[in-house]
């Protein structure tokens, strides 16, 4: 997904609902001076029930687990994701 589709999607998506985004087990391949290939697990956690809050909200679903890929590369303002993809579902939500 591009930046400026991310951003689209951000500015479409309800004002009431909360996410927590959690990655892990980062593996580096393909290490260079300026760019490494990444994988790695991110779980989403969403709640949606039509409020706001200001408060934390009861977890009601299990996450979404998915195994990614990323390349990261040094840039003038540090490293930065040039490409990220979602390779597989780990876990998804039932029902």
């Amino acid at each position: 997904m591009a930046g400026g589709e991310i951003s689209e999607r951000l500015t479409k998506r309800s004002k009431t609902i909360v996410t927590a985004h959690i990655v892990t087990n980062f593996i580096a391949a393909d290490v260079k001076p300026d760019s490494v290939s990444l994988t790695f697990y991110l779980q989403i956690y969403a709640h949606e029930d039509g409020t706001e809050h200001a408060e934390a909200v009861p977890l009601t679903t299990s996450p979404y687990v998915n195994r990614l890929s990323a390349v990261v590369v040094r840039s003038d303002v540090g490293w930065q994701i040039r490409e990220i993809a979602t390779q597989a579902a780990i876990f998804v939500t039932s029902g």
